[in-house]
Formats: C-alpha cells, structure tokens, sequence
C-alpha cells in the first residue's frame, strides 16, 4: 500500500537531515529574513483521501512545520505523521514524512517545489522520496496545478483545483473542486473530489476548522476492498 513518511537521521534518513540543515543555514542569509514561525496542526478525521485514494480509515494526522520568510522566497521545513486508530488500523500503514519547500508569490500567481522524504516505521515498505510542484493563480476560482513525482515507484500525477468561498454571517465556508490523474506501475486511474472547509474558531494563535471531503476514483481502491471483504489490491 502506498503512503508518504521516518526513523531519525540514520541510513537514508541522511540526504534529507542534511538537506534540511543546509536549508536552515541558508535562510537567514537570503536577504531580509522575518523570524521563523512555528505552525502545528492536528486533526482527526474518519478516513484520510488523498489523490483518489484512501490511505487510512479513522486517523489522526498532526504536523509541525516551520516557515521562514525573506524578500525572495518563503522557505519550510516540516514533520507530519499519520497515525490509523480504527478497527481497521492494521491494514493501514503509520505515514511519517519530512519535507522541505520553497515558494515565491506575487499579485497575480504564487509557485511552490518541495521534496518530501516518506516512511512507514509500521511497516518493512521501504521509505520513498517524493518531488512536487504548484503553480497558483490569483484569478475567478483561484485555480491551482499541482504535480508530483515518486522516485521510488516511478508515479507520477497531475491535479487541478478550483476553490469558490463563501462568506457570510452564519458561515466562513470554502469550497474546493479537484479533478487529477496518477499514472503508477500497478494501475493507471483519474479521480474526481469536492471538499468544503469551515471555520469554527479564529484566534490570534489559534483556529478551529471543520471539513467534510470525498473523491470517486475510476479504479477500486485498497480501501473499497477492506470495507467489502475482498482481497486487498494496491491502491
């Protein structure tokens, strides 16, 4: 089963420790730099939809990720884990990643790379090193182009989103239409999603969202399996 995530900085946990040293060394002297913010989050969801696919049914999903601003670009490091706490948590695999972005952004478009390092400390799969790209427009539906490129299995994908808010005195709700396409060795699929996100609590240091998501692929995914009782495909 895929995921994206790690055990420290042993083996190939090198290339991205040091990666990251270098980045954090090389921030401050990048022009005029802000002081780095922290930024957490935490969430539990009833399962965890990603590019089409499920990787996890009932989960926690917490990230720390530090970001750092300077005249020329936004630069981040970050620490994510997916933990799986259903009945059903021993099909899923724990997701541990660390990854490190750069951005640029003007009036009209904002841009993103990042290199992520994925691992699965629950289980034997060997860790993974994903690339991505995402190119924003800041026009009617903010549409957003997003790419990505797995190292170790050769997947590779592409999705657009369209985002629509909606505000008004009883709610802060964003709506966001994705549609997308992963072409891996096991299988080739398309996929169709709409999430809505809603604020329930805004503070200075502190936000309360709640979301709903759902995505229909054209292929039957691990998870569809795992509810139904059939035999697990790679998905």
């Amino acid at each position: 089963m895929s995921g994206r995530s790690s055990h420290g900085c042993s083996d190939g946990h090198i290339g991205a420790c040091a990666l990251a040293v270098i980045i954090c060394w090389l921030i401050p002297n990048c022009g005029h730099a802000d002081p780095i913010e922290l930024e957490a989050t935490t969430s539990v969801s009833s399962s965890n939809i990603d590019r089409g696919e499920t990787l996890a049914l009932m989960n926690n999903e917490t990230e720390i990720q530090f970001v750092k601003s300077t005249q020329l670009i936004d630069m981040s490091v970050g620490i994510s884990r997916i933990t799986p706490i259903g009945h059903d948590r021993s099909a899923f695999d724990d997701e541990l990643s660390i990854s490190i972005g750069a951005g640029a952004e003007t009036s009209m478009r904002r841009a993103d790379l990042s290199i992520s390092y994925l691992s699965f400390p629950s289980s034997d799969e060997p860790p993974a090193i994903e690339l991505g790209a995402e190119l924003g427009l800041a026009q009617t539906f903010s549409p957003t182009l997003a790419l990505f490129y797995d190292l170790r299995s050769d997947t590779y994908g592409a999705e657009l989103a369209l985002s629509h808010p909606i505000e008004n005195s009883l709610t802060d709700l964003q709506l966001v239409l994705r549609t997308g396409a992963v072409n891996a060795k096991e299988l080739d699929y398309s996929y169709l999603g709409l999430e809505g996100v809603s604020g329930l609590y805004e503070s200075e240091h502190f936000n309360v969202e709640a979301f709903v998501r759902g995505e229909a692929a054209d292929e039957q995914t691990f998870v569809s399996d795992i509810k139904f009782g059939g035999e697990p495909s790679l998905h």
